[in-house]
């Protein structure tokens, strides 16, 4: 339900601002799912300068970006993201820090790697750290797209 909360907060944003954005994930009817029903679709389907983007939003409740200096993502999302060429925004609300990364210009730095929580290769950002900023400035930088 945080996750849910983060990305309606994000669609408020972007439609306050003069955006067309829908939801577009699985979820996007806000029912619980089993596990088999989630999907690594993109959250978010929004209308940017160039045309219509997929919007991921990526959340760090715990503090990892920060105090253990990586980001992990599960192999069908990262694949998913590079395959639509989705704009990913990390939001860290303890810290009110965040990121924003384009996959359509690369692989932001995410690496192949067995990753111990998901027990199975995803992909890992060392160094996240580097890139986290003010909410309100990867927020600008999100509607600037």
């Amino acid at each position: 339900m945080l996750g849910w909360a983060i990305e309606d907060a994000v669609m408020l944003l972007l439609e306050r601002r003069g955006t067309t954005a829908i939801l577009a994930g699985n979820d996007r009817f806000r029912e619980f799912l089993n596990p088999k029903q989630i999907s690594t679709q993109p959250d978010i389907i929004f209308k940017s300068k160039i045309g219509q983007r997929m919007l991921e939003i990526f959340s760090d409740w715990k503090g990892t970006w920060r105090n253990q200096n990586h980001a992990d993502l599960r192999d069908g999302k990262f694949l998913k993201l590079k395959k639509h060429g989705a704009i990913m925004v990390g939001l860290a609300p303890l810290s009110s820090e965040g990121f924003l990364m384009d996959f359509s210009i690369g692989n932001n730095g995410f690496e192949e790697n067995f990753i111990p929580a998901y027990r199975k290769t995803g992909y890992t950002r060392k160094g996240i750290r580097e890139t986290l900023k003010p909410l309100q400035e990867v927020m600008n930088e999100l509607l600037a797209i």
